[in-house]
């Protein structure tokens, strides 16, 4: 007679937690989490140093970002497109 080996559930594992909790989570809920972390993603705008105010400097007064100034309170990409020349921290 052979031994049967008994399987126990995975729940030690990623998979076997993962598998736990999603019959505790509606499919609603899952779906808000997955829609927020893309909405994190997503959030940050380019802004491109143009020296539009032709001051050369980074600041939050001065238009130099394509036509706008800088906004520390929003997430944002710094691209430089042109070559040479100074930019002051300010």
């Amino acid at each position: 007679m052979k031994n049967r080996v008994s399987q126990k559930p995975l729940t030690g594992t990623l998979w076997g937690r993962i598998r736990v909790y999603s019959k505790i989570l509606s499919p609603a809920v899952l779906a808000l989490l997955a829609l927020a972390a893309v909405a994190i993603n997503v959030s940050a705008q380019d802004l491109y140093w143009d020296n539009g105010a032709s001051t050369g400097n980074w600041n939050t007064n001065d238009a130099n970002w394509t036509g706008s100034p800088w906004d520390n309170t929003t997430p944002a990409n710094a691209w430089f497109t042109t070559v040479g020349g100074n930019i002051t921290l300010a």
